[in-house]
């Protein structure tokens, strides 16, 4: 008799789970294979009859994890009129291949063709991806820097070998973006935090913290990304976008932002807060092209609740400035 209400439990937690499921992500999908390494899937949510914008993310690591719905993102994507296109662009070894990245435009060609949203052929994109591929979305933003909304780069692996000129790459830095670093990363170390400290010098609206309890291959929480991109999304997109031609981004005021300021220890990959501080960028008392950019109070106050987690102590280092 156990057994049996055991069985009955789980069929219909597993009836419950499916359920919501659908309803977050009810949508249609599309496939195109291009040639052997340039592969790409459309996920266009239901009821959108018009395509804003296309969130990007590189089929490497957990990119399937980001373009289903467990973390997310097709949520946001119906709520801000956003397609989500995974892609498959070869191996490490050909990131920095341009023509990859035209085959990326050639897709959403194919796809405005075989959808009839003709709007995809000129749509701005989100690029975002996790290690590697985070690498890689900031490759594309360099190509197609007129193309790009925003990159979000999930425990950047920015080596020497691969990264080191993306922060310096004036056509990246002037993308806004957000860069998570896994607390218990002993892959990628510090490197995004000093990636985003370059670009900030060279007035990149970009910002770090650390993600509290995770590893580089692991992507979980997304609130504070999903939060940033809606926000930087509200101030880049034009109200009214044309379905036939091409139209500029809008550029951000910095000074409508707010600033951060980010201390911590790091050993072993290991990663602690020891100071986390947000203020309005007018009122930053230190300098402010050490500081971690972020568009809205909102942003700033998750911002300081995320790297809490990851705080040695509580007494008297986290601070929140009106």
């Amino acid at each position: 008799m156990r057994k049996v209400q055991m069985w009955t439990a789980l069929i219909i937690l597993f009836i419950v789970q499916n359920m919501v499921m659908a309803t977050e992500v009810a949508g249609k999908e599309l496939y195109y294979e291009l040639h052997k390494t340039a592969k790409f899937r459309l996920f266009v949510p239901e009821n959108v009859t018009f395509i804003r914008g296309v969130i990007c993310v590189s089929d490497y690591h957990a990119g399937t994890h980001i373009y289903g719905s467990k973390l997310g993102y097709r949520k946001l994507a119906k709520s801000i009129r956003f397609a989500i296109l995974k892609y498959y662009l070869g191996e490490v070894h050909e990131m920095y291949k341009k023509e990859r990245y035209n085959d990326m435009i050639s897709a959403l060609e194919y796809f405005a063709a075989k959808t009839g949203y003709d709007e995809l052929k000129y749509s701005k994109l989100v690029l975002t991806g996790l290690s590697y591929a985070g690498r890689q979305a900031c490759v594309f933003a360099m190509y197609n820097p007129s193309r790009c909304i925003a990159i979000i780069v999930i425990h950047g692996a920015f080596r020497k070998k691969y990264g080191g000129l993306l922060a310096v790459n004036n056509a990246v830095c002037n993308i806004p973006g957000i860069f998570p670093i896994a607390q218990f990363d002993n892959i990628t170390k510090d490197s995004s935090y000093h990636q985003v400290i370059k670009a900030r010098k060279k007035g990149a609206l970009w910002g770090a913290y650390i993600d509290p309890a995770s590893r580089h291959p692991v992507v979980r929480n997304q609130q504070l990304n999903i939060l940033w991109l809606k926000a930087v999304v509200n101030k880049r997109l034009p109200g009214h976008i044309p379905s036939n031609k091409d139209f500029p981004l809008y550029n951000i005021q910095k000074e409508n932002g707010w600033l951060a300021s980010l201390e911590y220890k790091s050993a072993g990959g290991k990663f602690a807060v020891t100071k986390a501080e947000i203020y309005p960028y007018k009122k930053y008392p230190y300098s402010k092209v050490q500081a971690q950019w972020l568009p809205s109070r909102e942003v700033a106050e998750s911002w300081l609740e995320r790297n809490q987690g990851a705080i040695i102590k509580k007494t008297g280092l986290m601070k929140k400035k009106n």
